[in-house]
């Protein structure tokens, strides 16, 4: 499953740049904008005063793919932060990393 779920992100995917700190790590990823404005989504990301940043983004990975939260992706130019990043499971092996990032100034 890890392998077809990796070729699929690479088919509908794009070609991205994950920074984890300095390094950078050519990989391809897909990120989609996050029209939900579920609390359960975006609890972690409220500020002090309640306010839900613009810009978020959901983000598919292959399994495998090294990194986490506060490391940064850049695609088409743009960088986003993952504050969200979790495997996700098909039996008892990885199939892909599953993820939320927030568009971030370069």
């Amino acid at each position: 499953m890890d392998k077809w779920m990796g070729a699929l992100i690479k088919r509908l995917g794009q070609p991205a740049v994950l920074y984890i700190k300095e390094e950078a790590n050519p990989i391809w990823a897909v990120l989609q904008s996050v029209q939900s404005r579920s609390r359960q989504n975006m609890e972690r990301l409220y500020s002090p005063i309640g306010q839900v940043p613009q810009g978020q983004y959901l983000c598919m990975l292959p399994a495998g793919t090294p990194g986490g939260e506060g490391d940064r992706l850049r695609l088409q130019g743009k960088c986003y932060e993952i504050s969200r990043l979790e495997p996700v499971y098909y039996g008892e092996k990885v199939a892909y990393l599953w993820g939320l990032c927030v568009e971030k100034e370069a």
